[in-house]
C-alpha cells in the first residue's frame, strides 16, 4: 500500500522540488568588511566590547579567591555542608590546593580567556583607519592585556607569552621576570595614547592612570616578582603624577 502511495506522490513533489530550488542573487543592503568597519568611536568601542564582557565580574570571581582567601583577611566559612564545596576554600586557606584545585582551574582558563579574546580584538583592529580612535581603543586592549599578564604573573610565576592571533600552537613558558618585562613594556608604550579624562566616558576604561597604578603595584613588589627592589622608579612615578 505503502509503495503504491508513494508511485503517485513522487511525480508530484519532484517537480515542486525543482521549481522550489533557484540561486538567489540578493545584494545585501550592508556588509561589516575591514574597508568600512571600524570607522567611528561608537564602532570602534563596539569592536572591543567583547574585552570588557569579558571582564565582568573577573576579579570577584577569580582573582579575589586565589588572593585573597588564601591569607588572612579573607575566610570563607562553612556551616554544615554549605559554602563546603569539596573543601576547595579550607584548601586556599590552608595552602594545600593541588593543581586540579577547581578555583586554581577557575582563575588560569578565566584569565587566559582573557588574554585570547583581547588578541582577537587586536587582530581585528590592525587594519582599522588610523586615528585617534584607533590607538586609544589599541591602547586600551592592550592595557587590559597587560593587566591580565600581570594577575597570571602573580598567581602562577612564569607563564607563556602568547600574543599573537591565530596563536601559532603551545608556547614554551616563559620565566616571571619576562613577564614583569612584558608588562613593563606594554604599560610604558601605551601611556601616551590613554585617556586622561576621568569621567563617564571612560568609566570601567583603563586610563593613564591605570597604567601609573599598575607600574607603581609591580615596582613596589618587584623584588618578588624579579628578585630586585625597584623602589627609584616608584619615586618617578610620584614625580610624574
Amino acid at each position: 500500500m505503502m509503495k503504491k502511495l508513494l508511485k503517485y506522490i513522487i511525480p508530484v513533489l519532484l517537480p515542486l522540488a525543482i521549481l522550489g530550488c533557484h540561486k538567489l542573487d540578493v545584494t545585501p543592503k550592508s556588509l561589516y568588511t575591514q574597508e568600512v568597519f571600524p570607522q567611528t568611536e561608537a564602532q570602534f568601542q563596539a569592536l572591543i566590547g567583547p574585552v570588557y564582557t569579558s571582564l565582568r565580574g573577573h576579579y570577584a570571581l577569580t582573582y579575589f579567591f586565589m588572593q585573597e582567601c588564601s591569607t588572612d583577611e579573607s575566610v570563607l566559612l562553612a556551616f554544615g555542608g554549605n559554602w563546603y564545596d569539596g573543601a576547595s576554600y579550607e584548601m586556599l586557606h590552608r595552602h594545600t590546593w593541588t593543581p586540579d584545585h577547581n578555583w586554581t582551574t577557575t582563575a588560569w582558563n578565566d584569565v587566559t580567556g582573557l588574554v585570547g579574546t583581547c588578541n582577537q580584538t587586536l587582530y581585528l583592529l590592525r587594519n582599522a583607519p588610523d586615528g585617534e580612535a584607533k590607538s586609544s581603543s589599541l591602547a586600551e586592549v592592550r592595557a587590559i592585556r597587560a593587566y591580565a599578564y600581570w594577575e597570571l604573573m602573580d598567581l602562577y610565576g612564569g607563564v607563556p607569552l602568547d600574543t599573537i592571533y591565530p596563536s601559532p600552537g603551545l608556547q614554551a613558558r616563559a620565566n616571571r621576570v619576562d613577564v614583569f618585562n612584558f608588562v613593563e613594556s606594554e604599560l610604558k608604550s601605551i601611556i601616551p595614547d590613554l585617556k586622561t579624562e576621568v569621567d563617564a566616558t571612560t568609566y570601567g576604561k583603563p586610563t593613564r592612570y591605570f597604567a601609573y597604578a599598575l607600574l607603581a603595584k609591580m615596582y613596589l613588589n618587584a623584588e618578588v616578582y624579579t628578585g630586585d627592589q625597584n623602589t627609584t622608579n616608584v619615586l618617578q612615578l610620584v614625580i610624574v603624577l
